[in-house]
């Protein structure tokens, strides 16, 4: 056990692999395997907060702290796969605190702050943040503390602590005459005087009188929030404030209460810092108008700081009045001199263009945005068809209905359709609604998810009827029925349920073949599947893909039946053979009796012949993240130091304690530094965070052109010990 090699490895060394979908951690102690978990952390409604991390299973984490206001909206509680989680005195806890074990979706719920659906004069956010519910009145005393719920807010104190009142310390008042300390108290038992203390917020407190800090925010809170502290004297830029956040616009930066920027100068605004500053980048809410004056108060605010402008006026003093520059989109600073003559030319906004007028665009969206997006242009009276979002789920939502050009599509019986298709014949936007599918706002026991899925609003009640079969709402959902079906049940026999009749689309008779999006999978630097769907619309239809390298298609595949039926039919082929990193195009040509349907062009290229992906192929593994040979080195270790993915392998790395230090050994691959990986050694002496890289010293033993032998020397700590690990980051 005297050895100090024997003792260096029995300590063994440390691999961290931060990549992408997992991490590894072998301790100088002893191997161990360090399983990884999903946590995702978004808001409702969605953009406020967007953050996906992979923490170790079991490892003690937290959301991070929800901004507690956004725009128009304020926050109320966070939810963890659904459940809401408190702080000890009852309130939403920010951040939330838990132990990870399982996938976790964190979801921060706002409200909006105008809100108060019950009309008891307590704002709903303020009743969900610390009650959980609607129930509490504004006279109420959740505390027992003397102090009402409206007071309670109306005093900024916490309506689930007890505040007492005491006398004492030193009183001071300007007005001999009474004053109530809290509005509406004027009883004898309240005690006045004393000396009134509220803890701050932490505060940046610079002893350097070289230094100032700068703090840059905005109004209304919560857009952009930042402090530096610089030398005084310093020329630096501002933060970039957004054009636009949550329905605001911005309108200009006030420096010490001073607007600084002149309209319409580009950000960012340089300033000098000469002692300690408040810089606010000021907001308008993009449909105010306080003044009535047909000008968007955020126009007049930008450009004039000021609402003292109307239509009629001409600040830039060139005859045109500001209705008609604004009309025009002229600058309303900058002076017009139009001279009769010449050619009259205006950029518009980007269009797609079909240049023989057959075809107009067609977007798929979503509400919240970015779960459905896809624009394209399709040939007028041609059939399309939505995709079908039965049961879909995504980041915490639930599929709740089909909208098209802002009208609902339901069934007969009012509920909505999870499929659909209609002839384009004029732009039009099929808009996929979504719901959390746990929330109950209007806390009628029904969720919101269900009431939207099968009506399209929130206006049923739990004890509502709306097929007249005898069975409320509650008890449809209950049993798992459709509240807008009546249900007729009869004694004995095969139970059976008659569905509304439905009308026939005959719009699907004697049509070509539908071709719906192109997709393509599976790449490789010699190969990839490319799939579609086509619908057959009751023709006996058969199909085949065209590719190459332009759009001249100069190779084509075997062509499938597809049969005759009115649905999409999914169709797929695998492309091999293929040019490694080379653009293909492909598309596919679908026929039947009433004619023959182009698909769009689409593309994609094929993977390179070197690098992790490459290698990756050629030993016939997966993602970095994986460990395909399950020997606790992830791939991505094992391309970095050359070790073979499918044979389970020892540590690649070697520890020597010498007599002043230690040497840390590893093997790298030239092909892993091309493909730019990082490789860093660190060291700590109690294997927590931090992890240090000073005086650690690397040198190259041996580099043949595909391997480099590598030793790192690492100063050993007064006691003798210090720990080791190889950090490879791509």
């Amino acid at each position: 056990m005297n050895d100090p090699t024997h003792r260096a490895r029995r300590k063994g060394s440390t691999i961290h692999l931060p990549v992408v979908l997992a991490a590894l951690a072998c301790l100088l102690s002893s191997p161990c395997l360090a399983q990884n978990v999903e946590f995702t952390q978004t808001s409702s409604p969605a953009g406020i907060v967007n953050q996906t991390t992979f923490p170790l299973n079991g490892a003690a984490v937290a959301t991070i702290s929800a901004p507690l206001t956004n725009g128009s909206y304020r926050f109320t509680h966070w939810t963890l796969n659904g459940v809401r989680r408190n702080n000890g005195s009852g309130s939403g806890a920010n951040p939330a605190s838990f132990t990870i074990t399982v996938p976790t979706a964190a979801i921060a719920n706002y409200m909006l702050v105008s809100q108060d659906t019950d009309g008891d004069t307590l704002p709903d956010w303020y009743e969900i943040h610390h009650f959980g519910n609607l129930v509490q009145l504004p006279g109420d005393d959740f505390d027992g503390d003397g102090f009402s719920n409206a007071l309670e807010l109306s005093l900024g104190q916490h309506p689930g602590i007890f505040d007492e009142r005491e006398q004492g310390g030193t009183s001071r008042r300007r007005d001999p005459a009474l004053l109530n300390v809290a509005p509406g108290v004027g009883d004898p038992a309240f005690v006045y005087g004393g000396t009134s203390r509220r803890r701050s917020a932490a505060l940046t407190v610079i002893l350097n009188g070289t230094l100032a800090r700068l703090d840059e925010t905005s109004d209304p809170v919560g857009i952009l929030a930042q402090t530096r502290v610089l030398a005084i004297g310093t020329i630096v830029n501002l933060f970039t404030a957004p054009a636009t956040s949550s329905g605001y616009r911005f309108t200009g930066w006030l420096v010490d209460g001073v607007r600084h920027d002149t309209p319409p100068q580009n950000q960012p605004i340089p300033i000098t810092v000469n002692g300690n500053t408040l810089a606010v980048a000021r907001y308008i809410s993009e449909t105010a108008d306080i003044d009535g004056d047909g000008i968007a108060d955020w126009i007049e605010w930008y450009h004039f700081n000021s609402l003292d402008n109307n239509l009629n006026s001409d600040p830039d003093g060139d005859g045109i009045s500001l209705a008609v520059e604004l009309f025009r989109n002229y600058s309303p600073l900058a002076r017009d001199l139009p001279e009769p003559g010449g050619t009259s030319r205006r950029r518009g906004v980007m269009l797609d263009v079909s240049p023989t007028n057959s075809r107009v665009p067609f977007r798929l969206t979503s509400d919240p945005a970015t779960i459905q997006e896809q624009t394209s242009l399709e040939v007028i009276g041609s059939l399309q068809t939505v995709p079908n979002l039965t049961n879909h789920n995504a980041s915490g939502y639930k599929f709740a209905g089909w909208e098209l050009n802002g009208a609902r599509q339901a069934d007969a019986s009012g509920a909505s359709l999870n499929q659909f298709s209609f002839v384009i014949t004029a732009p039009a936007t099929a808009l996929a609604r979504y719901v959390i599918p746990t929330v109950d706002n209007d806390e009628d026991g029904i969720l919101d998810w269900h009431e939207t899925y099968y009506y399209g609003s929130l206006a049923q009640v739990a004890a509502g009827d709306t097929d007249g079969d005898g069975f409320n709402y509650a008890a449809e959902v209950f049993r798992g029925q459709s509240p807008r079906v009546a249900d007729l049940p009869e004694a004995g026999g095969v139970s059976r349920r008659r569905a509304p009749q439905l009308p026939v689309n005959a719009v699907l008779l004697n049509l070509p073949p539908a071709i719906g999006a192109m997709t393509a999978t599976s790449i490789t630097p010699n190969s990839g599947r490319v799939s579609t769907t086509v619908n057959p619309f009751g023709s006996a239809t058969t199909a085949y893909f065209q590719y190459g390298t332009t759009i001249a298609y100069t190779q084509q595949t075997l062509a499938q039946n597809l049969g005759n039926g009115l649905s999409a039919q999914a169709i797929s082929a695998d492309l091999i053979g293929l040019q490694p990193g080379t653009t293909y195009h492909f598309r596919l040509v679908a026929t039947n009796g009433n004619g023959t349907t182009l698909g769009d062009d689409a593309t994609f290229t094929t993977g390179s012949t070197s690098g992790y992906q490459a290698w990756a192929d050629f030993h016939e593994v997966g993602g970095p993240g994986d460990d395909d040979d399950n020997d606790r080195l992830l791939n991505l270790l094992e391309f970095a130091t050359n070790s073979d993915p499918n044979i389970s392998s020892q540590s690649p790395t070697t520890l020597v304690m010498a007599e002043a230090e230690m040497e840390f050994y590893y093997t790298r691959a030239r092909a892993a530094l091309d493909d730019g990986c990082v490789f860093t050694v660190e060291w700590s002496d109690n294997l927590a965070a931090p992890w240090f890289v000073a005086d650690v010293v690397e040198e190259i033993l041996t580099d043949n052109g595909t391997l480099q032998n590598i030793k790192v020397t690492i100063p050993l700590s007064p006691s003798g010990e210090r720990y080791a690990r190889l950090r490879v980051e791509r």
